[in-house]
């Protein structure tokens, strides 16, 4: 147990960097055997990948391929800034548009309200007694609009007792 407290110690302090060569070499033949504590199975395949020592092999155009890769980058990056400065003169043009059309139309509607305003008095008592015809007119046809529902709805009536004393008398 106490041999498992202190491999649990071993890996805490290995991943945090605080471990010497001494630990580590403990570890790896700790994870190097094959019956070790169930526990640990999970461990033991990423502690055997980070113990092992196979030289790596490096391809010899890889410094020329990250140059390329980082200037290519570099060159989309200073096209990505053009595109961003050519989308604010756009949308500067875009802010420009509106406002020379909405001026002209602003000043047109408050010289239309002006003109408005000065209609003689007596095309303003003609307009209110259109607006006094049309008031009349609306009144009557919801007056004939309600006869009309009355009159429907009593039709409905007569139409279920006729249907009931037809129903009743025909058996």
């Amino acid at each position: 147990m106490k041999n498992t407290v202190n491999i649990k110690e071993l890996i805490t302090l290995y991943f945090e960097g605080k471990t010497n060569t001494q630990q580590e070499s403990f570890l790896k033949e700790f994870f190097s055997q094959e019956n070790i504590p169930e526990a640990y199975k999970k461990e033991q395949l990423l502690m055997q990948a980070l113990f092992q020592k196979d030289d790596i092999s490096i391809p010899t155009d890889l410094e020329q391929k990250l140059h390329s890769t980082i200037n290519s980058l570099a060159l989309q990056e200073k096209q990505h800034k053009l595109f961003a400065f050519n989308k604010w003169k756009w949308m500067a043009v875009a802010a420009i548009l509106t406002i020379a059309i909405s001026l002209p139309l602003y000043f047109n509607q408050i010289t239309q309200h002006d003109e408005t305003a000065q209609i003689s008095q007596v095309d303003k008592n003609k307009i209110q007694e259109a607006q006094k015809a049309l008031l009349l007119l609306s009144k009557n046809y919801n007056k004939g609009l309600e006869q009309l529902t009355m009159s429907q709805e009593t039709l409905s009536e007569s139409t279920r007792a006729l249907n009931k004393h037809l129903i009743i008398s025909n058996p």
